[in-house]
């Protein structure tokens, strides 16, 4: 269905596109002081059947582009968002085995995260959650958190 659209969205687009430049090539005639009234007419006529044959594909067309984005832009913010709440799940539940204790090498290796991204996620954790964290001589981070 995407493939469809795209394809119905860029020849729609291209459709209404050749139909306006049409209308804008008639310009200069339509503008020339020294032009024939026949002329000027069938420039006229020219002009307003361009605009008529291609504003409507063009505005569809994008029409179907625009709708296209949005809906890409809540797929991802639905990913980002269960992806979010697999987290926090993980996170609560690697909390509740350890009784408030939990590694950034432990998370790491749960969440596949990269340590990072697994530290930044921590240090909010930490920080909405008032928690205390230790760091070992070999530099692992231990996150103590009240329960």
């Amino acid at each position: 269905m995407k493939l469809l659209k795209k394809i119905a969205a860029g020849l729609l687009l291209s459709w209404g596109f050749v139909f306006l430049m049409v209308a804008v090539s008639e310009l200069p005639t339509l503008l020339g002081k020294n032009v024939t009234p026949k002329a000027r007419e069938d420039a006229t006529n020219t002009t307003l059947g361009g605009v008529a044959l291609g504003f409507p594909p063009a505005g569809i067309g994008t029409w179907l582009v625009w709708e296209m984005y949005r809906k890409s832009q809540k797929e991802k913010e639905q990913i980002e968002e269960a992806k979010a709440d697999k987290l926090r799940g993980i996170f609560f539940r690697l909390l509740e085995e350890n009784k408030g204790d939990i590694t950034m090498l432990h998370f790491v290796r749960e969440t596949n995260l990269t340590v990072e991204e697994a530290k930044e996620f921590l240090d909010r954790q930490a920080l909405t959650l008032d928690a205390t964290f230790d760091v070992t001589e070999d530099g692992n981070i231990f996150y103590h958190f009240s329960l």
